[in-house]
């Protein structure tokens, strides 16, 4: 994973898949939430990652968060999206 938010940006705006996942299952969003990588989350919420994309633990990147802002984030990020029912 890149190592500040502008190259994480950059990637993203090279086209990088913004939901890319992991043999394991793990998306960039998954990485910096665990990583508490604060920065990064908001540049891939801004971008439109999807919050809600498990892991293949089965777990969201709000539940691999190890850090409240990053927590708060996620919870704002959930609110925004749009909804699967008009």
């Amino acid at each position: 994973m890149a190592k500040d938010a502008a190259t994480t940006k950059l990637l993203l705006d090279r086209d990088a898949k913004l939901d890319a996942v992991a043999e394991e299952g793990t998306t960039m969003l998954h990485l910096a939430a665990d990583y508490g990588y604060v920065e990064k989350v908001k540049v891939l919420l801004e971008l439109g990652v999807d919050p809600t994309v498990k892991n293949s633990s089965g777990k969201t990147a709000l539940e691999v968060a190890k850090n409240a802002e990053i927590e708060e984030l996620l919870k704002k990020g959930l609110g925004q999206r749009p909804s699967a029912t008009p």
